[in-house]
């Protein structure tokens, strides 16, 4: 069963997620989407049992200590495959993290490399780092548009061969990386192209490959709209709730992607906070001890893009006017830290 959680910038305690496939049933496992990138025949992922190391063996146990357990692999090696096959965790992105995972080279006429992609932004734009069984090479590179930007290569032969378990390790903070091999550091590079992004496997032309052990440690990062709804809470002592209204994409209903309460982020949100952001006028409604106020938030340009739900402690004479004009600061608040609804997501 493959754990997830996360939100998409502020530090919390680091949290370990484990990516293994054990449960999970044959064909790609759920929560990853596959891609090809280049010319020729696609990969062919899915899970199945093989012997792999047990996830307590040392990073530089090779083929000791394994065990039958489920694999990802990427099976074809027909000479017809070309490019690059991805097979990303979807859904999740990392900005600082450790990222390891062991690989195993199952085959391959023309190639032998396979590896971990990590910050990917898209199939074509990530970081890698694989090994390259025919070069006997450890190789980190720069990918963008689909093509290396960066390359490096460790210096003289590594016994590499097809069919035994290498470890390969990435740790990430801010612009700088840490690549390891077996455990030990390989090199370290700065880089500030890709500084957050989605993690997963890759493997090179005709090149069979087995994943096992994927695991991640990660400093969990919040998407601006959840920190704002955290300082407006901080700031406004007489805040009940709060939550922001956005799109993540255009064609898409409003959702709350910040609150308070976590279990609401996602909910879809109702006809009157549509209608706050498509007239640019306000929701208004009252109980016996508080009073809910929904108002516009502006992007740069001055049209109506988001909205902000306040739920304040009335006070006595209090009016629908009073009751704006106390929630209007909040808005306000937003709107200066965003140029777009596109910046409450990041």
């Amino acid at each position: 069963m493959i754990a997830a959680a996360l939100l998409p910038i502020c530090a919390v305690a680091d949290e370990l997620q484990l990516l293994n496939f054990d449960g999970a049933q044959s064909g790609v496992p759920k929560g990853f989407v596959t891609s090809h990138v280049g010319q020729g025949k696609p990969g062919e992922w899915r899970v199945f049992e093989s012997q792999a190391p047990t996830l307590d063996a040392p990073e530089n146990s090779s083929n000791d200590s394994l065990v039958s357990r489920s694999v990802l692999g990427q099976i074809s090696n027909s000479p017809l495959q070309t490019g690059s096959s991805l097979c990303l965790y979807d859904g999740v992105e990392f900005g600082d993290f450790a990222f390891s995972v062991r690989v195993l080279i199952g085959g391959g006429s023309f190639r032998q490399a396979a590896g971990i992609v990590f910050r990917a932004r898209n199939p074509k734009n990530h970081y890698v780092l694989v090994i390259n069984s025919l070069d006997g090479k450890v190789t980190w590179m720069n990918i963008l548009d689909g093509q290396p930007a960066t390359t490096w290569n460790t210096s003289g032969t590594l016994n590499l061969p097809k069919g035994e378990w290498n470890t390969l390790r990435v740790v990430c903070r801010g612009n700088k990386m840490s690549c390891y091999h077996q455990g030990t550091l390989v090199s370290s590079f700065i880089d500030s192209k890709h500084l957050a992004g989605r993690v997963g496997f890759i493997t090179y032309g005709d090149t069979s490959a087995h994943f096992a052990n994927a695991q991640i440690t990660y400093t969990p990062i919040v998407i601006l709209a959840q920190q704002l709804v955290m300082d407006m809470k901080a700031d406004w002592k007489r805040l009940e709730d709060v939550q922001i209204f956005a799109r993540a994409k255009p064609d898409e209903p409003l959702k709350v992607v910040g609150s308070l309460d976590k279990t609401k982020l996602g909910q879809v949100a109702t006809e009157v906070t549509e209608a706050v952001v498509k007239t640019a006028q306000y929701g208004y409604t009252h109980g016996d001890k508080t009073v809910t106020v929904i108002l516009p938030v502006r992007d740069r340009n001055g049209d109506p893009v988001a909205a902000v739900r306040t739920v304040m402690r009335r006070f006595r004479g209090q009016t629908k006017k009073t009751a704006i004009v106390r929630a209007t600061p909040l808005a306000k608040f937003v709107e200066k830290r965003i140029l777009d609804a596109a910046d409450l997501l990041r």
